[in-house]
């Protein structure tokens, strides 16, 4: 048992078949789909509570000084995100080298 004090990080396995690079606390790892379930609940969730709107663009909920960019000249919105039409890249082109 650990208690809450302390922090554990356990891994398991390494990066890659033949890899021997240990994994550890600031190893990244591309979470996958999974995440797009929970993603969705939240997101139905918070429609039926009527605390956010499908149709709310998703800079609505964004700091001012981020640029949202746009998708055919209209603002993209939660419904975008949440049904994959948004056109933004699967993946970030400048992802993080270490987590800190």
């Amino acid at each position: 048992m650990i208690d809450s004090s302390c922090r554990r990080i356990v891994s398991y396995e390494s990066l890659a078949t033949g890899d021997k690079r240990t994994l550890d606390g600031h190893t990244i790892f591309e979470i996958g789909s999974i995440t797009k379930v929970f993603t969705s609940l939240l997101l139905a969730d918070m429609v039926e509570r009527k605390e956010v709107a499908l149709t709310d663009p998703v800079s609505k909920y964004l700091p001012a000084n981020v640029k949202m960019p746009e998708r055919n000249g209209r603002q993209i919105t939660l419904e975008n995100l949440a049904t994959h039409t948004s056109g933004l890249p699967r993946l970030p082109s400048n992802p993080a080298k270490k987590v800190q």
